[in-house]
């Protein structure tokens, strides 16, 4: 291997390093219970639901998916938690519509902006 063989390697390895640092991590969170601080009750719901379709749109890329109007339900399982179950219309890898059911279980850690993913904890899954 020549010198500049090795340069170009070792420049490229520390360019993906310093990127993979700075990638935010995305992998679904269990929703744990000394995560959640327990805060003022508010209606969280709306942010909850929005946030779980983010995660199932970011599960589900890159196809595309519809989410059907009102239909879903959202369990209150405590203070700032909930269980939302739904559908959603998405396609399958030879472009056939398919409608999975997803349960998405949420808490608000009860610090920081509602809008922040960050202050969530989250799990997702498909049936």
């Amino acid at each position: 291997m020549t010198k500049e063989t090795k340069k170009k390697l070792i420049i490229g390895f520390v360019a993906l390093t310093v990127i993979s640092m700075l990638l935010p991590d995305t992998k679904p969170t269990e929703v744990k219970k000394e995560e959640v601080v327990k805060v003022q009750k508010q209606d969280l719901s709306n942010e909850a639901y929005t946030f779980c379709k983010i995660l199932v749109e970011k599960e589900l890329a890159p196809f595309t998916v519809d989410f059907p109007y009102g239909e879903r339900k959202i369990e209150e399982k405590g203070t700032n938690e909930y269980v939302i179950t739904s559908s959603v219309t998405t396609q399958n890898k030879y472009g056939a519509k398919i409608k999975k059911q997803y349960q998405c279980k949420i808490a608000y850690k009860g610090k920081g902006d509602v809008t922040d993913g960050a202050n969530w904890s989250y799990s997702l899954s498909f049936h």
